[in-house]
């Protein structure tokens, strides 16, 4: 039997937020500091304003409220010992209540704010985890009737079935990637980094992509890679990035073009792996933009927006979160090469061989 210490109510205040509160105590002294050896000659009462704003996003309104108070107090003690003349006892005593009712009503902003956030946060949760469920019977029910017409079904409607069991498919993709992005966002995204065979990285994912892509007329090649290439990652996560970046690149390829994966060793202890399309490419106004959330990026591509911006999203989370690094090269014209990075495995290739050779 384990026995589970219970952490000390030092601990669970610690943990709850009270490491933010010191440090905003701390900066507030600072600030008063600074306040009282400057004196009037520089005003130093707006800065109050970070241990206000910081403690009440890091901890919640009645933290703010309690480093409000105490920044208040801190400049009128700082005001009070500079020893000013005012030409009414009362002045300082009015001076120091204008500047609680400043920061009190930073506080209550700040605290609106934080309060929108969490809760836009918790209803797209509630909302996309409540859209798996409806969304799986649908794509079953679909693969049943498929199963069940057997050769009854026309051409025609094969393929009707065929592109609604792909767009369920992808809307399962997007309601993951909402999901995962709010994990990743906030560092609680289970990772588990083990040897990654790259070559079987990539064949799974043209697989994955091969329907949509023959349904658009897109070709998917991957470039002969060098011999036992492999990287240390999380494999499924790995595979769902360069789903993401392969299914981008396809949606946005003319038809009749090639979209060529390709990876390599970059001799800094990386192995990259590349997704290069045909497409009109990105303007560079936009490219640094790309994997921002929601980033609409206009490309010369019919003048549509390139997707909602969560797929590059999540891909940059993504690679980040194992190590790696993300980036795109395009021109004009001429394509868009998407490369992201994850850490080469001195002995990856060993501890695979030996892996599968045991059996495992």
């Amino acid at each position: 039997m384990v026995i589970r210490r219970r952490p000390s109510l030092v601990e669970r205040a610690w943990s709850a937020g009270a490491h933010h509160v010191a440090l905003a105590v701390l900066l507030v002294g600072l600030i008063g500091l600074v306040d009282y050896l400057t004196g009037r000659e520089l005003a130093a009462s707006v800065f109050y304003l970070l241990p206000v704003w910081y403690v009440t996003w890091r901890v919640g309104r009645w933290a703010g409220g309690s480093i409000s108070v105490l920044s208040a107090v801190t400049w009128f003690m700082a005001d009070l010992l500079g020893a000013p003349t005012y030409s009414h006892p009362l002045i300082p005593y009015w001076n120091a209540l204008v500047q609680l009712g400043f920061y009190l009503v930073v506080t209550y902003a700040v605290a609106q704010l934080r309060d929108a956030m969490v809760m836009q946060e918790q209803l797209t949760a509630f909302v996309v985890h409540d859209l798996k469920a409806p969304l799986a019977n649908v794509m079953m029910a679909l693969d049943l009737v498929r199963r069940s017409a057997g050769g009854s079904l026309g051409d025609k409607d094969k393929r009707l079935l065929r592109i609604a069991n792909e767009a369920g498919g992808q809307m399962s993709r997007l309601v993951t990637t909402l999901l995962d992005l709010s994990r990743l966002r906030h560092h609680s995204m289970p990772i588990e980094p083990q040897v990654v065979d790259v070559a079987q990285l990539m064949a799974k994912a043209a697989n994955v992509m091969a329907p949509w892509a023959e349904d658009k007329a897109v070709t998917i090649a991957v470039e002969t890679l060098p011999d036992g290439l492999t990287a240390r990652g999380d494999p499924d996560l790995a595979l769902r990035v360069l789903v993401n970046l392969l299914s981008n690149a396809i949606k946005y390829s003319p038809k009749e073009t090639t979209v060529t994966l390709a990876a390599e060793e970059d001799g800094g202890g990386f192995v990259a792996m590349r997704i290069t399309d045909q497409g009109p490419g990105i303007p560079k106004e936009w490219q640094e933009r790309a994997f921002d959330m929601y980033a609409q990026v206009q490309a010369q591509r019919g003048q549509a927006a390139v997707g909602s911006g969560l797929g590059l999203t999540f891909a940059r989370m993504a690679v980040e979160a194992q190590g790696g690094s993300i980036w795109l090269e395009s021109d004009a014209h001429e394509g868009t090469t998407v490369t992201f990075t994850l850490p080469a495995e001195a002995d990856a290739h060993r501890e695979l061989a030996e892996a599968v050779a045991s059996g495992q």
